[in-house]
């Protein structure tokens, strides 16, 4: 792990995905789906519970390197659909405690998220302070490249427009450097 709190710090979106944290779902999900099973032989054509089978199923075909948003989404939307169960399910054909340790996989997926988001940002304004650098060195390639004297342009009313674009990029270079620091 890392960050402050207990457990991972992932990218829930990363294409790789994590496979050992993937693999955690087959215990919750998997005794969820036993569960449905069970109520499923007294009740098989119950609508709910069908659903509930085939949401399950889905989470567990989920490949192990697939990105974990995609299986939180899962496990939030068996999670929902079981609330309507729940509801109006008498004790004896109660999916809660198997729902539980679902609940707890998504809270602890949701909490790793949250702990990513500043390494996640960080990563990002690095991209953006990259790509105005590369842009930079454009501009003023272009600039260059045409000939234009930025000093002499200032006395120039026509191509006053060009002194601003210089400070303008002054400007950008100082806020990129302060990006990257």
């Amino acid at each position: 792990g890392g960050g402050s709190g207990s457990g991972p710090q992932l990218d829930l979106n990363a294409p790789g995905g994590y496979p050992g944290e993937m693999a955690l779902l087959q215990g919750p999900v998997g005794g969820c789906r036993d569960r449905l099973s069970v109520l499923l032989e007294e009740w098989p054509e119950h609508p709910i519970l069908c659903q509930l089978a085939e949401i399950a199923d889905r989470i567990i075909g989920l490949p192990l390197f697939s990105p974990i948003k995609q299986a939180l989404t899962g496990l939030e939307l068996l999670l929902a659909r079981a609330q309507v169960w729940e509801e109006s399910a008498a004790k004896r054909v109660s999916i809660a405690a198997n729902l539980e340790a679902c609940a707890m996989l998504a809270t602890r997926w949701r909490r790793a998220e949250m702990r990513s988001w500043p390494f996640l940002l960080d990563a990002i304004a690095r991209k953006h302070a990259q790509r105005a650098h590369r842009l930079w060195f454009s501009l003023y390639g272009l600039l260059a490249g045409v000939g234009l004297n930025l000093e002499d342009a200032a006395d120039d009313p026509e191509t006053g427009v060009a002194t601003d674009t210089a400070m303008d990029m002054d400007t950008a270079e100082g806020v990129e450097a302060e990006a990257v620091h």
